[in-house]
């Protein structure tokens, strides 16, 4: 179950960073992923701001987290 939330967490997060090169903020998908994910941009985004310019970094930042965590956890449940 926590596999399928991660996973989702990662379309989302895929799908709001390329509608974001394309549409505007009010335009479908966006409209549903912005919300969804501004919560976890928001604290990366002012800890990263002044590193990366006009750059955004923090959808990077969070598919990395969330593909470290699906390892961590998927090498704690395997059989040992």
């Amino acid at each position: 179950m926590v596999f399928y939330i991660i996973n989702a967490l990662r379309t989302l997060v895929v799908v709001d960073a390329l509608s974001s090169w394309l549409l505007r903020e009010s335009e479908f998908p966006r409209t549903i992923t912005s919300p969804l994910l501004a919560p976890i941009y928001r604290p990366l985004r002012a800890l990263l701001g002044p590193y990366t310019g006009n750059f955004d970094a923090s959808p990077l930042v969070v598919l990395i987290a969330l593909t470290a965590l699906a390892a961590f956890l998927r090498r704690r449940r395997a059989p040992q």
